[in-house]
């Protein structure tokens, strides 16, 4: 688990390479190029009339063709949209090209192509047009907020996990207390745990953070933790959770927690110091009012 914590922003690497963006320009020409392609078919079968019209020469194998190069075009344009797709993907919020106004503005790309293929001007399709390079504007607005705030939130992470491993100090922890948050993830109870650890200048620090425990491997009140913690921001910190070494020492977080055995384990705590009479309180409080809680007869 690591807090959040604010860094000075570094330079960012660029969005993509030379080598992506060329990429991204050679399909958007192959895109034009599909549409164009599926657009001269169209056109030729609506000037044609299936060669009952101004039939041209050897008009059967033209037809023919004519009739199979939109259902070619569809599959390449299939291709093409994937290959904006993965070309505008990168490998982080850092280097994404807003895959969504990317594949829209690959769709414009296509009803451009088609639009110069038929020659004049359609309605329906001037406006299918308008409205593609429409919303690939509109999505890039919306996407490029977004994209800055994840790269900013992960380029804080790697810094914090860069300081944390040169500057961090391992100390021991207890686990003060934990209660569920009603969420699962793949049947794995989410926890809200309270550790207390003393820092590496000596102060007490209690720090609350969630987590997702096994239902095979579950916590207890009063267990350990190694702490890595940065000593001059005991907030900036990444917590493992150290795990019971003898199965009848653990006690699981989704069975009803027995009164008295807790009641026991928090005081014991409040003695020793681990818990400040507040916190004592909290847990206590939180304890009792927990409805699966087990009572005496």
């Amino acid at each position: 688990m690591t807090s959040t914590h604010s860094s000075p922003r570094r330079r960012m690497a660029p969005r993509a390479s030379p080598g992506r963006w060329i990429g991204l320009v050679l399909a958007a020409l192959y895109l034009a190029g599909d549409g164009w392609l599926v657009g001269s078919a169209v056109h030729w079968m609506s000037v044609h009339d299936s060669c009952t019209r101004n039939p041209p020469p050897d008009c059967a194998s033209t037809a023919v063709w004519a009739a199979l190069t939109p259902i070619g075009g569809f599959f390449l344009f299939a291709v093409g949209l994937m290959a904006v797709l993965v070309l505008s993907v990168g490998d982080g919020p850092a280097t994404s090209l807003l895959p969504g106004a990317v594949v829209l503005g690959g769709v414009t790309c296509v009803l451009l192509g088609t639009l110069y293929a038929i020659g004049s001007p359609n309605p329906w399709l001037l406006g299918s047009t308008a409205l593609s390079a429409l919303l690939a504007v509109g999505s890039a607005t919306l996407e490029e907020p977004r994209r800055r705030r994840r790269a900013l939130l992960r380029e804080q992470a790697d810094a914090r996990a860069a300081r944390l491993a040169q500057h961090g100090v391992e100390v021991r922890g207890t686990i003060v207390d934990f209660h569920g948050t009603g969420n699962h993830v793949n049947d794995d109870p989410e926890l809200r745990v309270t550790i207390s650890f003393t820092t590496a200048r000596g102060a007490r620090h209690t720090e609350t953070f969630t987590a997702v425990v096994p239902v095979y491997d579950p916590l207890r009140r009063g267990g350990t933790v190694t702490v890595r913690h940065d000593p001059d921001d005991p907030t900036v910190l990444d917590v493992t959770i150290d795990r019971a070494a003898h199965p009848e020492d653990r006690v699981d977080a989704t069975v009803a927690p027995d009164l008295p055995s807790e009641l026991a384990q928090l005081t014991a705590l409040h003695r020793s110091g681990v818990l400040t009479t507040s916190e004592f309180e909290q847990a206590r409080s939180r304890l009792l009012d927990d409805p699966r809680t087990t009572r005496l007869p």
